[in-house]
């Protein structure tokens, strides 16, 4: 809980990926990937719940795996819900695997949704914990960690100076 409220940690794992298939389920240093991110919501002092949102069987088989072996005391605070296929698509938005991942887990009075994204494993221990410390300190509602970086690719000119490939502005892929 966060001042009273109770939080919801969501890992979105859809199966699917185009640019790196199966990732999600990959080992990444001993573990599947979205496992990082399930450790990372039991770890937090405030996360009352962490569930995995995913359509792919190899992701539910790892999960089975995972929850057999994680220590009783954090049994009753993980699960997994089934993501629908119409949610699960290419163009389909993490905002509509949360709100579906909210209504099948029915925590009454959910007052926070934390999203934590395989593709992102990279976390410092105590990171969810300091972001809600963070929130508090800020008197905010809202909050998102992120590196800065450019997908776009750059190239030079003649002149020195670099700019954007203009193929890429218009029809660079969902990320």
């Amino acid at each position: 809980m966060y001042n009273g409220k109770k939080v919801l940690a969501i890992v979105p794992a859809r199966a699917g990926s185009k640019g790196l298939p199966g990732k999600n389920y990959r080992d990444f240093h001993g573990y599947p990937l979205f496992q990082w991110s399930m450790l990372a919501g039991l770890n937090s002092s405030y996360v009352d719940h962490t569930v995995l949102s995913t359509n792919c069987p190899e992701v539910k088989k790892a999960y089975d795996h995972f929850s057999r072996i994680c220590c009783a005391s954090n049994r009753n605070k993980m699960g997994i819900v089934e993501r629908p296929d119409a949610i699960s698509g290419d163009f389909s938005t993490t905002e509509s695997a949360l709100l579906d991942a909210v209504e099948q887990v029915g925590m009454e009075n959910v007052q926070w949704v934390v999203t934590l994204q395989p593709t992102s494993p990279l976390r410092y221990n105590g990171l969810l914990d300091s972001c809600f410390e963070e929130l508090d300190k800020n008197c905010s509602d809202s909050l998102f960690t992120g590196k800065k970086m450019t997908p776009f690719f750059m190239r030079k000119t003649e002149d020195g100076t670099r700019e954007v490939e203009d193929s890429m502005l218009f029809s660079r892929p969902m990320r």
